[in-house]
């Protein structure tokens, strides 16, 4: 019983990814896989590669990710009455509040509206801000060897090198691999901290930094991103830098959760594996910087594949039954930066827990919610809405955002002077070309019509 049930939340550890094994098909498809096994090396080494045909409905829907469908005894999106209260409690409130004060948290989500919650779900780097909560925009920054922001230009660091020779966009030593290969939890931990400050000193709260993907050959090219080949040293070093990292204020971000094997063509590629092998590696490998009771992050960003025949930001087996079952997990989670084709089912991936769409430059996901919940007054998704608003809420709170604020803390709009000669500028420029194009049309004309009248002549 030791085993049977998380220590971070009493939760049953039980079998969630049967359809992740390729066996589970074998009926439709008429493959049987045998899998690699330590017990028994020689007879189970693949000599030639083995081709699984996609047959029937079930498998092909999948695949193509529209999967969701509104329930029959589905709530009434419209009788929650949606941002009609008006509670006057902030961003800065939130500031101390447990995730688990449901009373206070419904109350602070009451008062916000379909729209305004939508818009906290495409991330380009960081967020808008929302007037009505006093919440200011957010950054973010991206890189396990280092943040990928620029420094401010306000501090001295600009991209012109001859101007500014200090000028660099991130710090990049001490490389992912190497700290994983210090053994030294005190070196560890002051990368963290480094790492921490350097995302701060950016202008950002929050960072996609800590690879805890397992190194499976040595031809992969971003090894250098990911801490080892052994998901005990993922386990442990991510732990110890992640939660460092965080304590400086910064909310850290692990990468890519979970199962991304190598990088070449791994857009929408499916994983096949059995569940004791999953949890024993590429699973285990985050499980310490995630949970709640260890490492403690507030972040994870997901990979473009598929766990099984399932979009990896639509499984909810993983990303909630597991994250926030198993591990207690109460930050947010965020896509790759894939927004098309596959990833482009947007309620899908909101009803398979995931709380963010990276780099969704257009910013067209918060409305994809939007609209399908005006059609469909789908209550199970407005309930789910909220849930992603609070996770989100939650992590920034627990976040350099909430530097500088409080509860009487306003978000006043300015226009700066330059912004206002640039658009003169823009404006006077553009009746001097419509004037020039005018003046050039009426010489060609003029000239055409002395060339007629020559030729009458």
């Amino acid at each position: 019983d030791s085993y049977a049930y998380s220590k971070a939340t009493g939760e049953r550890v039980t079998n969630r990814f049967g359809e992740q094994d390729i066996n589970y098909w074998s009926e439709d498809t008429g493959v049987n896989v045998t899998y690699l096994s330590r017990s028994d090396w020689a007879a189970t080494f693949p000599t030639e590669a083995v081709s699984v045909p996609v047959v029937g409905e079930e498998m092909k829907t999948k695949l193509q990710g529209e999967v969701y469908q509104k329930a029959e005894d589905a709530p009434s999106a419209s009788e929650m009455n949606q941002g009609e209260a008006d509670n006057g409690i902030t961003f800065a409130m939130m500031r101390d509040v447990d995730y688990d004060d449901t009373e206070t948290w419904n109350a602070f989500l009451d008062q916000m509206t379909i729209e305004e919650m939508a818009s906290l779900f495409p991330n380009v780097q960081g967020t808008s801000e929302i007037n009505s909560i006093v919440l200011p925009e957010t950054h973010s920054s991206d890189g396990c060897n280092g943040s990928d922001a620029s420094f401010p230009e306000l501090l001295g660091f600009g991209t012109d090198e001859e101007k500014n020779p200090n000028s660099y966009t991130e710090f990049g030593g001490n490389y992912t691999s190497v700290i994983a290969a210090s053994w030294n939890k005190e070196l560890q931990e002051e990368r963290g901290f480094l790492q921490g400050e350097e995302v701060l000193f950016q202008g950002c709260n929050e960072a996609w930094t800590g690879g805890l993907d397992l190194r499976r050959t040595p031809f992969s090219g971003r090894n250098e991103e990911y801490y080892s080949e052994d998901s005990n040293v993922n386990y442990y070093v991510g732990t110890i830098v992640l939660s460092a990292e965080q304590e400086r204020g910064v909310i850290a971000g692990p990468k890519h959760f979970c199962g991304n094997d190598f990088e070449t063509q791994r857009g929408g590629i499916s994983y096949f594996y059995r569940e004791q092998a999953f949890r024993e590696g590429s699973l285990r490998g985050f499980e310490g910087a995630m949970r709640n009771d260890l490492g403690g992050v507030l972040g994870a960003m997901e990979i473009y594949g598929r766990q099984g025949l399932t979009y990896s930001p639509a499984c909810a087996a993983l990303n909630y039954e597991v994250v926030r079952g198993e591990w207690g997990f109460k930050g947010h989670l965020i896509t790759d930066a894939a927004v098309t084709d596959y990833a482009s089912h947007f309620v899908d991936q909101l009803m398979g827990y995931t709380d963010m769409i990276c780099f969704d430059f257009d910013k067209v996901s918060g409305p994809v919610i939007v609209d399908y919940l005006n059609q469909t007054d789908d209550g199970i998704v407005l309930l789910r809405l909220r849930d992603m608003t609070k996770n989100t809420i939650y992590a920034f709170s627990h976040s350099a955002a909430m530097n500088g604020l409080s509860e009487d803390s306003r978000i006043v709009s300015i226009t700066p002077w330059w912004s206002i000669t640039l658009k003169v500028l823009i404006a006077v420029f553009a009746i001097m070309t419509i004037a020039f194009i005018g003046l050039y049309v009426r010489g060609e004309v003029k000239r055409s019509s002395d060339a007629g009248k020559e030729e009458k002549k």
